[in-house]
């Protein structure tokens, strides 16, 4: 049986890119989600005739909205979701985890129950004492609003996923003559310096004459068009600005801190305390260790071999285990070590080093699992207080909504009175045009535009009714001013359009000037002119380069130094660059040849799901209801 070590090298990131691929947030989403709703629900496609039903999708993209929000905090604008792209890219997820879940029941490669109940027993976070507590996974299962046949369902199809991902992975292994070509390349050496021709350096040159202006006014008529565009006062109802308004006692923090962490804290304390006996135990008679890990060790996969973990290079295991392994001297006894799966004892047994090979060291541990993410009350008390409020708001929040749109539609002269009811913000827009745009923000959806843009509402300047935008996102809005379509005169574009030609001939200039510069060292190398930024590359990390601007200088023939290669700059200028010396990636040592065969095995294992998924969904029946999904989201 593999070590813990070997799982989380071989395939936790194999485990963590199969699911990216997929999109099936477990952790986040629960499973919800994926429940068949009641008979008439409508849906908004089907697969093979099952139904993905709009509920479905509503609690998916409402997930996803909450995911962006806590990445992005203040900086969220719920607009960039809200576009077909977006909508289509939910159904496209949900759709291709129907077709997924069917192939794992068809292949029976869901786990059994034993295996079920195996992995939620081995759960750190439903354990005290270090043993499973019926109680507590009651209690966290409450918490997130799961039942327990709700998380047995969702635990049985993400190990079904996982064991789907494995398969994939065992078809993406790259081959060692492969990848230490990719290491070898990989490995290869620029000295490069740079020599840049500005447009600036052309600009005082160029002489724009009034008739060219003219000229390019009357040819780009779109050019100079002033959309029509509206400002607005708006106001915006939600999860997160209701939820700052709950009040959330001490008391209620305290409770919450207790409910998530106390068990896992108590159960921490009592592991160390044991590790800590052991260690005694073990430095009193360093012979005893094989027999203790036997006897106490929580690795399954080593403690029948006394704890024995086998030859690994540094890198190999978790960074805090790898550092002390590598710190020891033959026979030397470890202090406690505290990992991410809980406290170790180590000593370390053997240290050899082929050939051509980097060290490689063998250690015997003894593991005390133990939860390591109980973190300080005071370091939690915020994120603990805004999940209070978010779960309060959430019952309350369908009341509100219905009195907010009530209130939209009485007070249809001012937004004030109803931003101080309900304590919200009221915020001013920039100049909206009709077709929304960045500017937009909050406002961009098609629905909210057509109505702001509603003839009677410009003209009486009367709020809108409240729209929910976006599911539990509910906005109001009023025209504050109206600007009608126009043109910009040609005496009040003048002067941009003389930059904006002045540009493009400078740009031309350094383009042409660049070039035959380029053609002249490529001839005869010069060593003068002004050549900058000398530095070291290497092709894995071309640092500071375009993509285009290191591909020519690695394709550039090392053989005939210097060498000079060019192109268009990002500004508009041309860039040259000298290429002096060039090193070869022939030295590949172990590790990096063991990073190259990782990285060629992660990127075939993707091409392999994309084109097994992408086969998965040829040979079903989808149908995607695009009223619906307009009808349901906009």
């Amino acid at each position: 049986m593999p070590s813990m070590f070997d799982f989380v090298r071989e395939q936790k990131w194999l485990v963590r890119i199969f699911l990216m691929l997929i999109c099936v947030p477990f952790a986040l989403f629960g499973v919800e989600w994926y429940q068949r709703g009641a008979v008439g629900v409508d849906a908004i496609a089907t697969v093979d005739g099952e139904k993905v039903l709009v509920n479905e999708f509503n609690q998916r993209y409402q997930a996803q909205q909450d995911q962006f929000r806590q990445m992005l905090g203040h900086n969220f604008d719920p607009s960039i979701l809200d576009t077909p792209q977006a909508r289509q890219g939910v159904v496209d997820q949900l759709v291709t985890e129907r077709i997924l879940g069917t192939y794992v029941a068809r292949h029976r490669m869901a786990p059994s129950d034993a295996e079920l109940a195996q992995t939620i027993a081995e759960n750190p976070d439903f354990k005290e004492g270090g043993q499973f507590s019926k109680e507590r996974y009651q209690q966290l299962l409450r918490a997130t609003n799961r039942s327990p046949l709700q998380y047995q369902e969702e635990t049985r199809r993400s190990l079904a996923f996982q064991r789907l991902g494995g398969a994939v992975y065992e078809a993406g292994i790259g081959s060692k003559k492969l990848a230490n070509r990719e290491a070898s390349l990989a490995a290869e050496t620029r000295e490069v310096s740079e020599l840049i021709v500005s447009p600036d350096q052309f600009s005082a040159q160029v002489k724009i004459t009034p008739e060219a202006v003219e000229a390019y006014y009357k040819a780009n008529p779109k050019d100079f068009e002033i959309p029509e565009a509206v400002k607005a006062e708006f106001i915006v109802l939600n999860i997160e600005s209701f939820s700052a308004q709950i009040p959330v006692t001490a008391d209620d923090v305290r409770k919450s801190y207790d409910e998530r962490f106390a068990s896992k804290a108590k159960a921490r304390d009592e592991a160390k305390k044991k590790a800590d006996e052991l260690l005694a135990q073990v430095r009193k008679a360093p012979e005893r260790f094989v027999e203790l890990a036997k006897t106490h060790s929580d690795d399954p996969g080593s403690k029948d071999n006394g704890g024995d973990l086998g030859f690994n290079a540094r890198g190999a295991m978790v960074r805090a285990f790898d550092n002390m392994v590598f710190k020891l001297r033959p026979k030397e006894i470890s202090s406690l070590v505290e990992s991410e799966f809980g406290f170790h004892i180590i000593v370390l047994e053997e240290v050899r080093q082929a050939a051509g090979k980097s060290e490689e060291r063998r250690a015997r541990h003894i593991l005390l699992q133990a939860p390591t993410d109980v973190k300080p009350f005071e370091a939690m008390r915020a994120e603990l207080e805004h999940d209070l409020r978010k779960r309060k708001a959430s019952a309350d929040f369908p009341k509100l909504a219905e009195k907010f749109t009530a209130r939209a539609d009485q007070q249809v002269d001012s937004l004030k009175p109803i931003a101080d009811e309900f304590k919200l913000a009221l915020s001013t827009s920039d100049w909206i045009p009709r077709s929304g745009g960045p500017t937009a923000g909050a406002l961009g959806n098609g629905r909210m535009l057509a109505a702001l843009f509603d003839v009677e509402t410009l003209k009486s300047k009367r709020s809108t009714e409240a729209l929910e935008l976006n599911p539990g996102i509910f906005i109001v809005a009023r025209p504050v001013e109206h600007r009608p379509p126009a043109v910009r005169t040609l005496n009040a574009a003048r002067t941009d359009i003389a930059k904006r030609l002045t540009a493009q001939e400078a740009k031309a200039l350094a383009s042409k000037a660049g070039q035959e510069r380029l053609a002249s060292l490529q001839k005869t190398a010069d060593v003068g002119g002004r050549w900058v930024n000398t530095r070291m590359l290497t092709r894995a990390a071309p640092t500071g380069l375009s993509r285009e601007a290191a591909r020519e200088i690695f394709r550039a023939d090392a053989a005939k130094l210097p060498a000079y290669v060019g192109m268009e700059a990002p500004d508009g200028g041309f860039a040259i660059y000298r290429i002096s010396k060039a090193g070869s990636g022939d030295a590949v040592d172990e590790k990096r040849l063991t990073a190259a065969q990782t990285n060629l095995a992660r990127l075939h294992a993707q091409e392999q799901f994309q084109g097994f998924v992408g086969g998965l969904r040829e040979k079903s029946k989808i149908e995607i209801n695009k009223a619906n999904l307009e009808r349901k989201s906009n």
